[in-house]
């Protein structure tokens, strides 16, 4: 009498358990917004450049206009870049500028604008709307955490366009501050 009762209180906790789904990795969203702390290699590197991000994002504005949606500090076959894109003329221009010269290493590709996936659309159309500049969102960044701007890139976060600018703190960790394109508004 005794094992068949264990067994039904067994089964009474096991069973539900045993039929929870089990998710391994979290949503999407999630998965976008954590990044990778970048290596002390590339601290050190993006701490030596002599071209800050603003920098960066000037030469991407005067080498061919249009409006800026990312430019992020990388570290490319051993040597520190800005990755730059843009966005004019229903295309996408990419390129990398070299952070200690301020030159650009290539020429750059360019993508349609109806090659982009959705994501890409989406933050197009999100930037189309914007009435604070990339420029913009990076200086107000950098004012709030007192810290130097590593990379800023419009991004898709749970079905909203955000300027996400990651600074450099004086420890070597990043910090995430999110701008609205639309109002300027800051959040950590």
């Amino acid at each position: 009498m005794i094992v068949p009762s264990a067994l039904s209180v067994l089964l009474l906790f096991v069973g539900p358990v045993m039929a929870a789904p089990q998710s391994k990795s979290p949503p999407p969203a999630e998965q976008e917004i954590k990044t990778e702390q970048p290596s002390t290699k590339q601290i050190n590197l993006f701490r030596q450049a002599k071209v800050n991000l603003l920098d960066a994002i000037a030469a991407a504005k005067n080498h061919g206009g249009g409006k800026l949606m990312d430019v992020s500090f990388d570290v490319s076959d051993g040597k520190a870049v800005y990755k730059v894109k843009t966005y004019q003329n229903n295309e996408v221009w990419e390129a990398a500028l070299d952070a200690l010269s301020g030159q650009f290493v290539d020429q750059g590709t360019i993508t349609p604008e109806n090659q982009l996936d959705e994501e890409d659309k989406a933050e197009l159309a999100g930037l189309q709307q914007a009435t604070v500049t990339l420029a913009q969102a990076v200086n107000a960044a950098e004012k709030s955490i007192g810290a130097k701007a590593m990379s800023a890139e419009l991004e898709e976060i749970n079905g909203k366009v955000v300027y996400e600018i990651s600074v450099v703190q004086k420890t070597g960790f990043l910090k995430k501050v999110m701008v609205d394109p639309k109002t300027g508004q800051l959040s950590v």
